[in-house]
């Protein structure tokens, strides 16, 4: 266990979603990138950080989806295509889910 109590598994896990971030990364490159199974790493995602690899996964492409918005003039629709979205619509979707506001209604209230 490193020093925020997270087994190495974990700790590869989370590195390799940040890595290869994407709206199509799925459990089983996850798991083949650990060199563990999928139930394992489903079970160790759920034991150690309190919730799915999926939603973890979510948070991230959220969050990195937000730094995109605030930090420039790429379209939503570029920020989606670059996520792995595979329509932007969807994203938006996701997106409102998330942060309770569209996406350009995120960028507007972050550059005032």
């Amino acid at each position: 266990l490193n020093k925020k109590g997270l087994s190495t598994c974990i700790q590869k896990a989370t590195e390799y979603i940040k890595e290869n971030l994407s709206a199509t990364l799925n459990i089983e490159q996850i798991a083949d990138a650990c060199f563990v199974s999928k139930s394992t790493i489903t079970k160790s995602f759920k034991k150690e950080l309190k919730i799915s690899v999926h939603e973890y996964i979510n948070q991230e492409l959220m969050l990195k989806a937000g730094v995109m918005l605030e930090s420039g003039n790429m379209s939503i629709l570029s920020i989606s295509e670059k996520l792995g979205f595979s329509d932007q619509l969807y994203f938006s979707r996701r997106f409102k889910q998330h942060f309770d506001m569209s996406p350009l209604k995120y960028r507007k209230s972050r550059s005032q």
